[in-house]
């Protein structure tokens, strides 16, 4: 089928439409249901009585489409259909099953041959009919957010791409569509595929690496940093912090990241890469943290390089991100002795609290160019989760006491936080945005009550499914162990390293060699 034949047609056909595969629009009959030997019902307006029907919400790729995200709330298949495999991924960290490991075994020489151009024009019609709309509510924030949909001549770019960057956009909606369908056999039949092409894209990124190792190019930025996505996205690495630190020696050999930035066609990388090394932290032992101490320095070059009204780290206000940062590198000294006394340590942490408490959500909304109640809302949640992080973390390492009133005031705070969210996960603007004040929310929840954790477990379930990624739902799994363990403090929570990101994917249209 031509370029110009999908382009003409924006319907799928129904049967498509039924199983929730990206049709190739051929008219009169569509080639996927020939290639899988179904009579296709064809495209015309009224749905044909003769098919089988699921009764709605079994199937919910297109339940959302021109309306942004799903409705909040709404029964799921996600408990039907993508929890046991889920189960299966989480219980062994980064594998599937025993059977379908095993038949996933791929000899790296042996690589099969990376998505060809048909296979990148389905994943651009995917993009654009299930992923983009899902999205676009979030430009009405009205600041930069890299989303808009592709167009066919993308796939022509992507072709001439090395291996591991033309990964990116098919691993996304190969990924999205392992979490969004309820079929088991299709999950495994999807994820097998993606541990395929993952071997060809290690293969890639290695010949490249060996080729450049005295100057890494961009190329090679994008491929570790879309394969740690891709990784995160489909649960197959918990601990995807060897990407992170390949991504940081690379910036170290270009000079460091004020430097690697002023290129400019490396904006979304930078602080996708950023944003998600100072949340893995979070999500951590305190033993074993990384980087804390070049990641102030590199937070300053990146706001002297970019406009603080973009999204620059998850939404997440700068001033607390900052904050967060300052923790992180807080709790690494905790760790150390003899680095700084415990009333030093104390006298800093009392200090960061304070340095929290002075933000204004309604001040910094007001920078904001358009819906302005929505960033004040979401200027709440962060500011709740960056105090609540900053005292249960300390708490955690006997820093800062457990006394009466930072106990009452901490109660206080977590009711204010779980309030915010149930307004936040509301909105088709905001709900991308909550999944780390959402984990901080469920941290406090072993301390509060079964409605707490309630609260918290669904809405992960909800996020997994809405941003086609098992990374909350995971998340869900480390939470649920955490509760029945008897533990209420946050080291507690964490007994490895976690990459929790709800990301799936960076803008690689600019990079360059």
């Amino acid at each position: 089928t031509s370029i110009k034949t999908m382009e003409s047609n924006s319907k799928q056909c129904w049967e498509c439409r039924r199983r929730c595969l990206v049709c190739d629009f051929t008219l009169p009959a569509c080639n996927r249901c020939r290639e899988d030997g179904v009579d296709c019902p064809g495209h015309g307006a009224s749905k044909p009585e003769s098919l089988e029907w699921h009764t709605p919400g079994m199937f919910t790729s297109n339940i959302c489409k021109g309306r942004g995200s799903c409705e909040p709330g709404r029964s799921r298949s996600f408990s039907r259909g993508m929890k046991p495999l889920l189960e299966r991924r989480i219980t062994t960290p980064g594998t599937l099953s025993t059977s379908t490991v095993k038949s996933m075994s791929l000899n790296l020489k042996q690589s099969p041959t990376m998505p060809d151009a048909k296979e990148m024009l389905d994943a651009v019609i995917y993009y654009n009919y299930y992923i983009y709309p899902e999205m676009l509510p979030m430009a009405e924030l009205g600041t930069k957010c890299w989303l808009f949909p592709l167009c066919p001549s993308y796939v022509q770019r992507g072709l001439q791409r090395p291996d591991h960057v033309r990964f990116s956009l098919f691993a996304m909606t190969l990924g999205h569509r392992l979490n969004r369908t309820p079929n088991e056999d299709q999950q495994e039949a999807l994820a097998k595929r993606y541990y395929e092409y993952r071997g060809g894209v290690i293969e890639s990124l290695t010949e490249s690496i060996q080729a450049q190792q005295n100057q890494p190019n961009d190329f090679i930025l994008a491929g570790i940093l879309t394969l740690m996505l891709t990784d995160a996205q489909n649960g197959a690495a918990l601990n995807s912090r060897c990407h992170l630190e390949a991504i940081s020696r690379i910036i170290t050999l270009r000079g460091g990241i004020g430097q690697v930035a002023r290129a400019g066609n490396l904006d979304s990388l930078l602080l996708c890469y950023m944003s998600t090394a100072v949340f893995a932290n979070t999500t951590a032992p305190a033993t074993d943290l990384l980087m804390t101490e070049s990641h102030a320095s590199d937070l300053r070059a990146l706001t002297r390089h970019f406009d603080p009204r973009t999204f620059l780290f998850s939404a997440c206000p700068v001033c607390l991100f900052s904050e967060i940062v300052s923790i992180n590198h807080l709790r690494r000294q905790a760790t150390r002795p003899g680095v700084l006394s415990a009333e030093r340590l104390h006298d800093e942490a009392v200090a960061l609290l304070r340095s929290i408490n002075r933000f204004r959500p309604l001040e910094w909304s007001a920078s904001k160019p358009a819906c302005r109640p929505d960033w004040e809302l979401l200027g709440a949640v962060y500011h709740s989760a960056a105090i609540l992080y900053c005292v249960s973390s300390m708490q955690s390492l006997s820093v800062l006491a457990p006394t009466i009133a930072l106990t009452t005031d901490v109660d206080v705070i977590t009711v204010r936080l779980q309030a915010h969210l149930k307004l936040a996960v509301l909105s088709p603007r905001l709900n991308r945005f909550v999944f780390w004040p959402l984990m901080v929310l469920g941290v406090q929840a072993a301390r509060g009550s079964n409605a707490t954790r309630i609260f918290v477990a669904e809405e992960m379930s909800r996020m997994s499914f809405r941003t086609g990624t098992c990374v909350p739902s995971l998340a869900r799994t480390v939470l649920e162990r955490f509760w029945a363990s008897g533990e209420t403090h946050w080291d507690a929570c964490f007994d490895q390293p976690y990459v929790f990101t709800t990301q799936i994917a960076v803008d690689t249209s600019r990079v360059e060699a």
